[in-house]
């Protein structure tokens, strides 16, 4: 069967969208086999993961797997790539839209034409206790990371872990002691523990500068907000830059961060996958 995709990006993080709209009775492809082949850097399109967009009834399902196939919890740059492309497709809300998944909807909310927004829950301690404005003392970890001492804040946020160190200089420096090669895709199962490195930067109270290996860039901003909040460091809301764009970050929200992006198109193309066989007798 051919597929068609479309790639879009948050930050640099980069997702590939499936639109199964339209499509009427026929195979269903193999959704885990078809991220692992398509998402390939080198031998694929490239991509952190696929989205699957379908709409059985009324409302619009959106199921998510990661470069490895596994189905995973919808990440939020990948439900604003995903509602970019059904605004400019004439399927989304004036407002806002709401995307279902097996765990539950995703509401996003429209700014304007390419800016859209969404609740990524509270920044949390890994004991689950909410991470307040000033408490960095309590909740830091030093720790020795490659022969160097280090203050480490751990950080949970949209199902996802960070170890936030912060920088007064260059974030690659930062980043050295935690190591230079690829890191496998994170996990993005809290429960697991892993912690992806995020070094951050205070330029001003409104305008901080990440970078790291994060599974999902709007994840990452929260996370340096609510760290950088944590020693005291940074205003409720702040531009986080990451590479050469920015995800905003307002921490008034009652029931958690609320962050805003611009995603953008990549590119769009073909993928042909064999048809699944039916075994059915």
């Amino acid at each position: 069967m051919e597929i068609r995709f479309y790639k879009l990006q948050v930050c640099g993080i980069d997702w590939l969208l499936l639109d199964r709209m339209s499509s009427g009775p026929g195979p269903v492809p193999d959704f885990r086999a078809l991220a692992r082949s398509l998402c390939r850097r080198r031998r694929g399109a490239g991509g952190m993961g696929i989205v699957a967009l379908s709409r059985p009834e009324t409302d619009i399902w959106a199921e998510s797997f990661d470069a490895a196939g596994n189905g995973i919890l919808l990440p939020p740059c990948a439900a604003l790539c995903a509602a970019r492309y059904l605004f400019d497709s004439g399927r989304g809300g004036r407002d806002s839209l709401d995307l279902r998944t097996r765990d539950g909807t995703v509401r996003v909310d429209i700014i304007d034409s390419t800016r859209f927004a969404l609740n990524l829950g509270p920044a949390l301690s890994p004991a689950g206790i909410p991470l307040r404005e000033g408490e960095a003392d309590r909740a830091a970890a030093e720790l020795d990371v490659a022969g160097k001492a280090l203050s480490i804040l751990p950080v949970r946020l949209a199902g996802q872990s960070f170890a936030v160190v912060l920088s007064e200089g260059s974030l690659r420096d930062a980043l050295s002691p935690f190591g230079r090669g690829e890191s496998p895709v994170p996990s993005v199962d809290s429960r697991s523990q892993r912690f992806t490195p995020l070094a951050v930067r205070i330029d001003s109270r409104t305008s901080l500068a990440a970078a790291g290996r994060a599974f999902d860039a709007c994840a990452a901003a929260g996370a340096a907000l609510a760290a950088a909040g944590a020693y005291g460091l940074a205003d409720r809301e702040a531009a986080v830059r990451l590479g050469g764009d920015a995800v905003f970050v307002n921490g008034d929200a009652d029931d958690g961060l609320y962050a805003a992006a611009k995603p953008t198109y990549i590119f769009s193309g073909e993928y042909w996958m064999e048809d699944p066989v039916d075994c059915d007798p």
